[in-house]
């Protein structure tokens, strides 16, 4: 039997990362799609204003690589598989338009 305590997390967290009918976690800012991002975990962040619509997904591993696509107002940007050993904060922050140094990363990727 379930305890009420665990209920009660398990509904906390769904209620800060959110969560979709699909399984894959609706995240609602930055930290938590980074931190999916590192760990592969299906995700999604999705940023919708006036000038401009994004759409961030992570979609799990494939093939032992870490699917990852970014699409810009129905415009698919990237769409790129990730080693495992290049899942982290540097990757992350490239691809997000800082430059970390990881230009050949990417581009191996993302092709």
């Amino acid at each position: 039997m379930i305890k009420a305590k665990t209920i009660l997390f398990i509904s906390l967290v769904l209620l800060f990362v959110g969560c979709s009918n699909n399984g894959i976690i609706s995240c609602k800012d930055f930290l938590c799609m980074g931190e999916n991002f590192k760990e592969c975990v299906p995700s999604e962040l999705k940023m919708d204003s006036d000038a401009m619509k994004v759409v961030i997904t992570v979609y799990g591993f494939e093939d032992d690589k870490c699917h990852y696509a970014m699409v810009f107002n129905d415009v698919v940007a990237a769409d790129c598989y990730f080693n495992k050993e290049d899942l982290n904060d540097k990757t992350l922050n490239q691809m997000l338009g800082t430059e970390e140094g990881q230009d050949k990363v990417i581009q191996n990727a993302c092709g």
